[in-house]
Protein backbone atom coordinates (compact mmCIF):
# COMPACT_ATOMS: atom_id res chain seq x y z
CA UNK A 1 0.00 0.00 0.00
CA UNK A 2 1.22 3.34 -1.08
CA UNK A 3 -0.18 7.22 -0.71
CA UNK A 4 0.56 9.86 -2.92
CA UNK A 5 0.59 13.62 -1.84
CA UNK A 6 1.50 16.50 -4.65
CA UNK A 7 3.73 19.14 -4.08
CA UNK A 8 4.83 22.02 -6.29
CA UNK A 9 7.43 20.32 -8.43
CA UNK A 10 6.04 16.65 -8.32
CA UNK A 11 5.18 13.64 -6.55
CA UNK A 12 6.17 12.14 -3.25
CA UNK A 13 5.24 8.30 -3.28
CA UNK A 14 4.92 6.75 0.44
CA UNK A 15 4.66 3.37 0.90
CA UNK A 16 3.66 1.69 3.83
CA UNK A 17 4.98 -1.98 5.07
CA UNK A 18 6.80 -3.91 2.74
CA UNK A 19 6.83 -3.26 -0.79
CA UNK A 20 5.49 -6.88 -2.53
CA UNK A 21 4.90 -8.50 -5.43
CA UNK A 22 1.00 -8.02 -4.73
CA UNK A 23 1.56 -3.78 -4.97
CA UNK A 24 4.69 -3.82 -7.88
CA UNK A 25 1.45 -4.16 -10.56
CA UNK A 26 -0.63 -1.04 -9.10
CA UNK A 27 2.78 0.83 -8.42
CA UNK A 28 3.24 0.16 -12.04
CA UNK A 29 0.49 1.92 -13.35
CA UNK A 30 -0.21 4.61 -11.36
CA UNK A 31 3.89 5.59 -11.83
CA UNK A 32 3.13 4.97 -15.94
CA UNK A 33 0.12 7.46 -14.99
CA UNK A 34 2.39 10.22 -13.45
CA UNK A 35 4.97 10.07 -16.30
CA UNK A 36 2.83 11.73 -18.56
CA UNK A 37 2.08 14.47 -16.23
CA UNK A 38 4.16 17.81 -16.29
CA UNK A 39 6.48 16.66 -12.91
CA UNK A 40 9.65 17.77 -11.89
CA UNK A 41 10.34 15.21 -9.37
CA UNK A 42 9.11 12.11 -7.93
CA UNK A 43 10.44 11.25 -4.68
CA UNK A 44 9.98 8.21 -2.81
CA UNK A 45 9.45 8.38 0.82
CA UNK A 46 10.69 5.18 2.47
CA UNK A 47 10.49 5.78 5.74
CA UNK A 48 7.73 3.36 6.19
CA UNK A 49 9.33 0.13 4.34
CA UNK A 50 11.55 -2.26 5.62
CA UNK A 51 12.05 -4.33 2.52
CA UNK A 52 11.70 -4.35 -1.04
CA UNK A 53 11.08 -7.57 -3.17
CA UNK A 54 12.33 -8.04 -6.57
CA UNK A 55 8.79 -7.67 -8.69
CA UNK A 56 8.78 -3.82 -7.28
CA UNK A 57 12.10 -3.28 -7.58
CA UNK A 58 11.76 -3.74 -11.05
CA UNK A 59 9.43 -1.53 -11.38
CA UNK A 60 11.43 1.07 -10.09
CA UNK A 61 14.60 -0.03 -12.31
CA UNK A 62 11.68 0.37 -15.47
CA UNK A 63 10.59 3.85 -13.73
CA UNK A 64 14.26 4.74 -13.97
CA UNK A 65 14.89 3.77 -17.90
CA UNK A 66 11.29 5.84 -18.87
CA UNK A 67 11.86 8.87 -17.29
CA UNK A 68 15.38 8.79 -18.67
CA UNK A 69 13.87 8.47 -22.05
CA UNK A 70 11.36 11.06 -21.47
CA UNK A 71 12.45 13.97 -19.52
CA UNK A 72 16.02 14.09 -18.26
CA UNK A 73 15.53 16.37 -16.20
CA UNK A 74 13.20 14.60 -14.38
CA UNK A 75 14.53 14.04 -11.10
CA UNK A 76 13.98 10.64 -8.94
CA UNK A 77 14.80 10.73 -5.28
CA UNK A 78 14.40 7.86 -2.64
CA UNK A 79 14.42 9.47 0.74
CA UNK A 80 14.68 8.26 4.50
CA UNK A 81 15.59 4.75 3.22
CA UNK A 82 16.72 2.01 5.54
CA UNK A 83 20.27 1.03 5.15
CA UNK A 84 19.84 -1.97 3.89
CA UNK A 85 17.52 -0.48 1.14
CA UNK A 86 19.95 2.72 -0.09
CA UNK A 87 22.74 -0.30 0.17
CA UNK A 88 20.58 -1.98 -2.73
CA UNK A 89 20.07 1.07 -4.48
CA UNK A 90 24.06 1.53 -4.71
CA UNK A 91 24.62 -2.26 -5.31
CA UNK A 92 22.55 -2.40 -8.84
CA UNK A 93 23.87 0.82 -9.46
CA UNK A 94 20.46 3.04 -9.21
CA UNK A 95 21.91 5.57 -7.14
CA UNK A 96 23.08 7.45 -10.15
CA UNK A 97 19.60 7.49 -11.23
CA UNK A 98 17.64 8.20 -7.87
CA UNK A 99 19.33 10.65 -6.15
CA UNK A 100 19.54 9.38 -2.38
CA UNK A 101 18.29 12.37 -0.06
Amino acid sequence: MYTVAEEASGRIIRPSGDMTADTAEQLRDHLLKILTEDTELIRFDLSGVDDIAAAPFSVLVTLAEMAERRDPRLRIEIANAAKDIETLFQMTCLDRVYRIV
